[in-house]
C-alpha cells in the first residue's frame, strides 16, 4: 500500500516536480497540497498522511515550525523538510518540532526517493546527524529542557499545532472568521487559541504576536519565492 503523502510547498513548480518523482513509482500517493502553514494544517487534520513533505521557505511560519503543527494534529505522519541550508540553527529547530529528516533542497530526485523511504522505514535520519555532533546535541537538550518547562521564551516550543496554523493566519492579514474558515472550526474556537497564543508570546495583540515570532525565528515575512526556472533533470529541487 503506497504512503499517503501530504506535500506543502509554496512554488508550484517545486510541487510539481516532488509530484514528478515520487508518484512515477508506486511507493508513495500524493493525497493533499498545501502552499503555507494554515493550509498544511487543516489538509493533515482532514488527510492523516503517513507522510509529509515540507518546504522550510514558506512565507510566514517556517516549515520547520509548520512540521509540529502538522506531527500535533496527525501524530502518526512522518515528517521530511526541504531546506536551503542544513546549519547547526536549523538541525536544532528541526529536532525540537519534530522532523524525521532535514534535507538540502538541491537533492536530486534518486536521493530525495531514498531519504523518504528510509523514514517511510522507520529510520530517522535527523537523529543521526545529532548524535555524531555533541555541539548540537547539547544545544537540542537545552532546547527540549526550556519547552518542557513552558517557559514563553521558548517560542515556537511552547505553541500547538493549532496555534501555529493561527498565527501563520494573522501573519497573511486573516481575519478570525477566515481564520476559523481554513481550519474548518468555529470562530469561538479560533478566540480561545489566540488567547493562548498572546499569553504564551507574552503580546498584548496580533501586531505584538507577529513581532515576537519573528524575533524568536518562527517566522519570515521577507520569504518571498520568485517565480523559478523549469526543473533541470539532475536536480529538480534547486528552485526551492
Amino acid at each position: 500500500m503506497p504512503e499517503r503523502v501530504l506535500l506543502v510547498a509554496q512554488s508550484p513548480v517545486l510541487r510539481i516536480g516532488i509530484q514528478g518523482v515520487i508518484e512515477a513509482g508506486e511507493d508513495f500517493r500524493i493525497v493533499a497540497e498545501a502552499e503555507n502553514g494554515l493550509q498544511a494544517t487543516a489538509m493533515a487534520a482532514s488527510h492523516l498522511p503517513t507522510l509529509a513533505i515540507i518546504q522550510d521557505a514558506l512565507r510566514g511560519v517556517s516549515g520547520v515550525v509548520v512540521a509540529r503543527a502538522v506531527r500535533d494534529v496527525s501524530p502518526r505522519t512522518r515528517i521530511v523538510v526541504l531546506t536551503d541550508e542544513v546549519d547547526d540553527e536549523r538541525v536544532v529547530a528541526a529536532v525540537v518540532h519534530g522532523v524525521d529528516a532535514l534535507l538540502p533542497a538541491a537533492i536530486d530526485g534518486a536521493g530525495l526517493l531514498v531519504a523518504l523511504r528510509r523514514v517511510c522505514a522507520g529510520e530517522r535520519p535527523l537523529e543521526e546527524l545529532v548524535l555524531t555532533r555533541a555541539v548540537i546535541a547539547a544545544r537540542v537538550f537545552d532546547e527540549v529542557r526550556i519547552a518542557a518547562t513552558g517557559n514563553p521564551s521558548a517560542g515556537s516550543s511552547a505553541l500547538s499545532g493549532r496555534e501555529i496554523a493561527i498565527l501563520d493566519g494573522v501573519v497573511r492579514g486573516m481575519s478570525n472568521r477566515e481564520i476559523a474558515a481554513g481550519l474548518y472550526v468555529v470562530e469561538q474556537t479560533i478566540k480561545n487559541h489566540m488567547t493562548s497564543l498572546l499569553r504564551k508570546l507574552s503580546a498584548g495583540d496580533r501586531t505584538e504576536a507577529v513581532v515576537s515570532a519573528v524575533r524568536t525565528g518562527m517566522i519570515d515575512l521577507g520569504a518571498q519565492l520568485p517565480a523559478p526556472p523549469p526543473p533541470a533533470p539532475s536536480s529538480l529541487f534547486s528552485m526551492a
